[in-house]
């Protein structure tokens, strides 16, 4: 099942459908708990090179659809840990080319492995065809096939799934080409770049054609199926730290030009940041975000993670694992408690976390004692005082 989520289905988590990442993040969680494979490696002997490299290959993106979850991030180091490492490889894993896909998530993540090759739309009528011909060979005899069949163990690519990366998130696809032409290599996966991911508003009623994707600059053509308003929320994985001018034009009339500015605005933007917008009803419109100035960011940031995953609570004490997922030192920072009125009622102050930069995991557990019984969330650097890669990895709810 999950061999064929980088090539066909990928697109799903990034496009809002929770099913598909529950789906997803299920068949991990599962194999986590068996321990048959742990520490980056598989622990079942006699396994094939094949078969046994595709699940690390496949688990990398979990760190991308789970964006700066601590559990990914750690999985991602364990794999990445064995690279360049052949006397400490596991056995059936050939040259060891599959942890590369834990290493250059980790670096794509970190910012320090990009490409400046912006993904561009050259050729529409090669995308429609393909669209046009999926729309008519994908019949219920289709859907039984992939469904009650059971016959699409290697049956996983079905026409014009592979298109959609660059349709809807501009060009995650790329990564996989280049990874076969260059599978010992070092740069393997060096255009590894999602544009864009749509957490809010997307899915088959709401079309989305990305054209131009580059680090600094992002084109979508758009047209919603609603009858009304649709609110929309695009995740830009792409975009570098910077001032950007966000326009959102209509093309009122179906002539081919977006003449009715719907929205014109500046704002700063950060890697991995939110954008929320309207788009209207049955009409073509067109989505543009142009870097007007680029910020000067470090090399090197740290990350500070939680999630409820390293929550443990006893007799009114909480213990909460922090981990730094970035690939510098974190400094002191403070977690705040907050119960479920919205109130903080006790805060914590630790001291530094070290990067991962050498893809050890680390992390430091701190204990909250003393709590009464309730809904409480634990919310890292508070104040905001740690310049860190992601700040949407830095609360979780829990139940003492």
């Amino acid at each position: 099942l999950i061999f064929g989520w980088r090539y066909s289905y990928g697109d799903l988590p990034l496009d809002g459908s929770r099913e598909a990442l529950a789906l997803y993040n299920t068949v991990l969680d599962g194999f986590d708990r068996t321990n048959y494979f742990k520490d980056g490696y598989c622990r079942v002997w006699p396994i094939d090179e094949l078969h046994n490299g595709d699940f690390v290959r496949n688990r990398s993106n979990s760190l991308i659809y789970n964006l700066g979850d601590p559990r990914s991030a750690v999985w991602a180091m364990e794999e990445a840990w064995h690279w360049g490492k052949p006397e400490k490889t596991p056995r059936n894993y050939g040259d060891g080319s599959a942890f590369l896909f834990g290493k250059n998530v980790l670096e794509w993540y970190w910012g320090t492995r990009r490409t400046e090759e912006p993904y561009i739309l050259d050729d529409r009528e090669r995308v429609f065809s393909q669209l046009r011909l999926a729309a008519f060979v994908h019949s219920d005899t289709t859907l039984w096939r992939y469904t009650e069949a059971w016959c699409h163990t290697d049956d996983q690519y079905p026409l014009g799934g592979t298109v959609m990366f660059d349709m809807v998130n501009g060009g995650i696809g790329e990564i996989y080409t280049r990874y076969n032409e260059n599978p010992h290599k070092d740069d393997a996966m060096a255009r590894f770049s999602p544009g864009v991911g749509w957490p809010g508003g997307g899915g088959p009623e709401f079309a989305r054609l990305v054209t131009f994707s580059g680090n600094g600059r992002l084109i979508v053509e758009l047209y919603s199926f609603d009858i009304f308003h649709r609110k929309v929320t695009a995740r830009l994985f792409r975009l570098l730290d910077g001032r950007y001018r966000v326009t959102l034009e209509a093309d009122r009339d179906g002539d081919g030009s977006f003449e009715a500015p719907l929205m014109n605005r500046e704002t700063d933007i950060r890697r991995f940041d939110l954008l929320d917008f309207t788009v209207p009803p049955r009409m073509p419109v067109r989505l543009s975000i142009e870097q007007t100035k680029r910020f000067v960011i470090p090399a090197e940031r740290p990350d500070l993670a939680i999630s409820g995953h390293y929550i443990r609570t006893w007799n009114g004490t909480v213990a909460v694992t922090v981990h730094n997922i970035g690939n510098a030192p974190s400094g002191p920072f403070e977690i705040a408690v907050i119960d479920s009125r919205g109130r903080e009622i006790s805060r914590v102050r630790e001291e530094s976390i070290p990067g991962a930069d050498d893809f050890i995991p680390k992390n430091r557990t701190a204990s909250i004692p003393d709590l009464a019984p309730g809904y409480y969330r634990l919310v890292l650097d508070p104040e905001n005082a740690v310049n860190e890669i992601y700040k949407g990895n830095n609360s979780a709810d829990f139940k003492r």
